[in-house]
C-alpha cells in the first residue's frame, strides 16, 4: 500500500477511537454522578473511613477528566480512565473486599487498555488490576480479614444491592453500547479500505496494461512481446513442436505520414492492428513494437504451407484501402517469418533473423514475405 494511503488509514483509525472515546466519556460520565449519589448516600448511615478520601479523589478526577475533555489527547484521558478505574477497584477491594464492584472497575481498565494501548502497557495494566484483585482475595479469604460492622451493614442494605445491580448493568450498558459503535465503525472503515484496495489494484493494473501494451493501438508492446514469444518457445520444445515469429513493416506509411499528418498515420495503424487480429488464430499473439513495425508470434506451426498461407493472408487484408477523413489510403506490407528451432533457438536470434528476412523482402520489391523453416527459404512470386 503506498505511503499516503496507509497515511490515510492511520488517520481514520485515530479518529475512529477519538469519537469512540467521546462516547466513552459521556457514558462515564453518567456512571460517575450516579456512583457518587450512591457513595454520598452511603455515607448517610457509616462512619468515616480513610479510605473514602480515595474515592472522593476518583470523582474529583472524574468531573476533571470530563471538562477538559476536548483539550486533552486521548492518550491523557486513557490514563486519567486507567488512574480513575484502578483508584477504584483498589478502595472497593480494600473496604469491602470481594462484596464491592472493584471487580467491575479492574475489568473497565483491562478492555480500554485493550483497544487504545499497546501490548506492553495493557500487560502492565492486566498485572496491577490482577495484583489489586490477588491482594483482596489474601486478605479476605486466607488472612481471615473481615468487614467492619458499618461495611457489613452496608453490603446488607437492599440499597447496596441495588446500587451493585446498578453499577453492573451500568458497565455492560457501557460496553454493550461501545462494542456496538466500534463494531459500526469498523465496518465502515473496513468497507472503505476495500474500496480503496479495488481502486487500488484497478490502477495498478491500468499502469501494468499501459507498460506492456501499446497506448494506441492496444496491442502488446515490445516488452511484453519478448516475454509471450520466451513463452512459446518454452511450450514448443515441452511439446515438440514448431513455432514461429512474424516481423511485419507496413509498406507506404511514410508517405501517408508526409501527405496526411500523424493523425491519419495513427488512423492507419488502428485499422492495420484490427486487420491483423481478424487475420491471426486465437492461440497467437500480435504485437506492436513501435513505429510502423508489428510482430505475430505463431505458437504451432504445422507446416510451410501454414506459414505461407498466413503470411498472404496478412498481406491482402493489409493492403486493402483505408480511409481517412473519406480519402482512400494505400499501404502494403513486408513479411519476414522465420521459424522454431530451425532459424534460430533463442527468442533475441528468432526476432533478428524474423527482421532479417523482412529486409530481404524490402529490397526486392516489398509487399512480400520470405520465410525461413526447415533450412528452405520461401516467398511468394
Amino acid at each position: 500500500m503506498p505511503a499516503n494511503q496507509l497515511n490515510n488509514v492511520q488517520e481514520q483509525v485515530e479518529d475512529l477511537r477519538t469519537r469512540a472515546l467521546s462516547k466513552l466519556t459521556n457514558y462515564v460520565m453518567v456512571s460517575a454522578i450516579f456512583l457518587f449519589s450512591a457513595f454520598l448516600y452511603r455515607l448517610t448511615d457509616t462512619d468515616w473511613q480513610d479510605i473514602y478520601v480515595l474515592q472522593f479523589c476518583v470523582f474529583s478526577l472524574a468531573m476533571v477528566t470530563f471538562a477538559l475533555r476536548n483539550k486533552l489527547s486521548y492518550k491523557t484521558t486513557i490514563y486519567s480512565y486507567l488512574i480513575i478505574g484502578l483508584t477504584l477497584s483498589t478502595s472497593e477491594f480494600i473496604s469491602l473486599g470481594l462484596s464491592g464492584m472493584g471487580e467491575v472497575a479492574a475489568l473497565f481498565c483491562v478492555i480500554l487498555s485493550l483497544f487504545y494501548l499497546d501490548k506492553r502497557s495493557t500487560a502492565v495494566v492486566t498485572l496491577i488490576a490482577t495484583a489489586i484483585f490477588g491482594v483482596a482475595l489474601y486478605e479476605y479469604l486466607y488472612a481471615g480479614r473481615t468487614l467492619s460492622a458499618n461495611d457489613i451493614n452496608y453490603v446488607t442494605w437492599p440499597s447496596a444491592w441495588i446500587g451493585r445491580f446498578a453499577a453492573y448493568a451500568a458497565f455492560f450498558l457501557i460496553l454493550g453500547v461501545s462494542i456496538h459503535f466500534l463494531q459500526d465503525q469498523i465496518i465502515r472503515l473496513l468497507m472503505k479500505l476495500e474500496t480503496q484496495k479495488r481502486t487500488i489494484e484497478s490502477q495498478k493494473e491500468q499502469i501494468e496494461h499501459l507498460a506492456n501494451h501499446d497506448a494506441l493501438t492496444g496491442l502488446p508492446s515490445l516488452r511484453l512481446a519478448d516475454d509471450r514469444l520466451e513463452a512459446a518457445l518454452k511450450l514448443a520444445v515441452q511439446q515438440n513442436h514448431k513455432s514461429a515469429l512474424l516481423f511485419l513493416d507496413l509498406d507506404g506509411f511514410k508517405a501517408v505520414n508526409d501527405a496526411y499528418g500523424h493523425e491519419a498515420g495513427d488512423v492507419v495503424l488502428k485499422q492495420v492492428a484490427e486487420r491483423i487480429l481478424l487475420v491471426v488464430r486465437s492461440g497467437d499473439i500480435a504485437c506492436r513494437v513501435g513505429g510502423d513495425e508489428f510482430l505475430v508470434i505463431v505458437e504451432r506451426v504445422c507446416s510451410l504451407s501454414d506459414l505461407e498461407s498466413l503470411c498472404q493472408r496478412l498481406i491482402n487484408v493489409i493492403s486493402e484501402p483505408l480511409f481517412y477523413n473519406k480519402t482512400q489510403l494505400k499501404i502494403g506490407v513486408s513479411i519476414g517469418a522465420a521459424s522454431y528451432p530451425c532459424s534460430a533457438t533463442s527468442p533475441r536470434d528468432l526476432r533478428l533473423k524474423a527482421d532479417e528476412l523482412m529486409y530481404q523482402v524490402k529490397k526486392s520489391g516489398k509487399n512480400n514475405y520470405r520465410i525461413l523453416m526447415n533450412k528452405r527459404v520461401s516467398g511468394a512470386g
